[in-house]
């Protein structure tokens, strides 16, 4: 009989980090991304819509990127 070898799920050890938009944009969370150790997240880039922080339809078509720059707690912050 061959033994099966358990597989360690890694989602298990992540931590989710909420993402913020920066305070000129009003610090609108933006979603929320998982990693193993804060350190990770840094340089880590997230893309929103500028009608995802503004909820004005007329700014859906604008996409913005947002790079990672420092952790705080749970919560992400970062630089256009």
């Amino acid at each position: 009989m061959v033994k099966v070898k358990r597989v360690k799920d890694r989602w298990r050890g992540k931590d989710w980090y909420v993402v913020m938009s920066p305070p000129y944009f009003g610090g609108v969370e933006l979603g929320a991304v998982p990693s193993d150790a804060p350190s990770k997240l840094m340089g880590r880039v997230i893309d929103a819509t500028l009608y995802d922080i503004t909820n004005d339809f007329a700014h859906q078509y604008l996409k913005m990127y947002f790079q990672v720059t420092g952790v705080e707690g749970k919560s992400a912050s970062h630089h256009l």
